[in-house]
């Protein structure tokens, strides 16, 4: 509801919490897209079968990827870019042996920053936004 509807901007805001510190919320019927930001809205009946399938699997997807990797529950966090107006985000989650890098990207164009430099990637984990 806070995204207006829009289901990539969701998507993204998904990806954030399954990657930020500390652990996520996901409130009822979040993953089937159940609209309102007053209990009387999102206060619905599960909708089951009219529900949003591939948001429902984009929040499986998501969660896995948290439970994979150890980083995004236990790590440490250190930010790499995050400049007013540039729209993007980007951190390292690091435990242990593992490093994550997140890169969150809220423009409807590329973002260039010079202060980023990922390491090969050992996992890749893709959920698209399609």
């Amino acid at each position: 509801s806070l995204c207006g509807g829009d289901v990539r901007s969701y998507r993204l805001a998904v990806l954030f919490l399954l990657s930020f510190v500390g652990m996520p919320t996901i409130f009822y019927g979040d993953e089937f897209g159940v609209k309102g930001v007053s209990e009387e809205e999102y206060r619905t009946p599960m909708p089951w079968r009219d529900g949003d399938m591939a948001l429902r699997t984009f929040f499986q997807k998501g969660i896995a990827m948290r439970h994979a990797l150890v980083s995004l529950r236990r790590g440490d966090f250190r930010t790499l870019h995050a400049e007013p107006g540039s729209g993007a985000l980007v951190f390292v989650r690091h435990f242990g042996k593992e490093t994550v890098t997140v890169a969150l990207n809220c423009c409807p164009r590329s973002v260039r920053t010079t202060t980023v430099r990922v390491a090969p990637l050992a996992k890749f984990w893709a959920l698209a936004l399609g």
